[in-house]
């Protein structure tokens, strides 16, 4: 009988967090939540890399921010963009696809998109919601008779 571990190490690459440290750390999170969003309709969790381009250049572009590279280069919203999406790959969080038609797509990885869900759960005001079911609990508690 094969035993499975629960160890997640064995699922996730070693370099997998490193995206969430470092200067560009913000940055780097809210474009691959700004992706999981756009891909969240798509059962398959992709997009064409020049969507995705677009969506992270039109970012740094709105929010008139640049980051820098490893040799602390700035780069320009373009630059960015192809930068982080590098990035993204490198550390497993994305992986490029080519189809049939030659055209590049950037597929979220499986293990990514739970993270990515849990992050934009965490990041919604849910603290709301948890008290007015604690208020209903609490009412029909109140008034529960043996």
């Amino acid at each position: 009988m094969e035993t499975k571990t629960n160890n997640f190490f064995e699922i996730i690459p070693d370099n997998f967090f490193h995206l969430l440290t470092g200067t560009n750390k913000h940055y780097a999170a809210e474009c691959l939540v700004l992706l999981y969003k756009k891909t969240c309709d798509n059962f398959s969790f992709s997009i064409s890399k020049d969507d995705a381009i677009i969506i992270i250049e039109d970012y740094f572009q709105s929010t008139n921010q640049n980051i820098f590279d490893e040799e602390n280069h700035e780069l320009k919203a373009h630059e960015s963009a192809l930068y982080l999406l590098r990035r993204f790959k490198q550390c497993g969080w994305t992986d490029e696809i080519i189809e049939e038609n030659y055209q590049t797509y950037i597929h979220i990885q499986d293990y990514a998109i739970e993270i990515l869900q849990t992050l934009t759960t965490l990041t919604k005001d849910s603290t709301v919601e948890y008290s007015g079911y604690i208020s209903t609990i609490y009412a029909i508690l109140k008034n529960f008779k043996v």
